[in-house]
């Protein structure tokens, strides 16, 4: 993942869950860079991110009004802990139940594609074709990275639907996907990144697409 795609996933995370378009400040920028330069994985942030906010809305009385990422630090932090530690088990046990649980995963996840792929529009069966034969080629006892190209695979999914949205959408999906947009005051812009992270989204959940990093929402 380039550093424009870490930064401006983390403010359109934000500005969505805010449910009203504010631009981030400069200190908020600033505590974007420290996470990265930590090596935080972005899908750590989102998840810390969505987890103070659903918090918030599950408040009988809702009156804390999250106007900085400041809010969320402390549940980026802990969640990054304990992503750590499960990626530092996971490098020393190489024959120990981590790995394993990368290789279930992973085959998990490719049986999940599968069995859905038949079904899918072509220019999404033959992209879902290639991620499974890349899962099937990953090699978790000497790459590292397995997280990384997990996510990877994702975003090339996603961007796979995006880019046959007139081939996969329906009525049903659409609607979906209004009722979740609707209420949004963003820019042009960001309106347009929101819906297609929240199509993509509505497009997965329909065909039974499965998120395919471990540590993904």
């Amino acid at each position: 993942m380039n550093h424009f795609d870490y930064f401006t996933d983390i403010e359109n995370t934000f500005i969505r869950r805010r449910g009203k378009h504010m631009m981030i400040s400069p200190l908020d920028w600033a505590l974007i860079e420290s996470w990265q330069k930590k090596g935080i994985p972005l899908s750590v942030v989102v998840r810390a991110i969505n987890e103070v906010f659903d918090s918030v809305e599950q408040r009988a009385e809702k009156k804390t009004n999250v106007r900085s990422l400041k809010y969320c630090s402390d549940a980026v932090e802990r969640l990054f802990a304990e992503w750590s530690t499960a990626n530092v088990g996971k490098e020393k046990e190489v024959a120990g139940s981590e790995e394993v649980s990368y290789s279930d995963h992973i085959q998990v996840r490719i049986e999940e594609l599968e069995k859905v792929s038949e079904r899918l529009p072509k220019a999404l069966y033959e992209t879902v074709q290639a991620i499974i034969a890349e899962l099937s080629a990953l090699d978790i006892s000497g790459d590292k990275n397995v997280e990384e190209k997990l996510e990877s695979l994702d975003r090339r999914l996603d961007q796979s639907i995006f880019d046959n949205i007139e081939t996969i959408k329906t009525a049903q999906i659409e609607t979906a996907v209004a009722s979740q947009t609707s209420g949004l005051d963003l820019n042009s812009e960001n309106t347009d990144q929101a819906y297609q992270r929240i199509f993509c989204r509505e497009v997965r959940r329909t065909h039974g697409l499965p998120v395919l990093s471990l540590y993904g929402l």
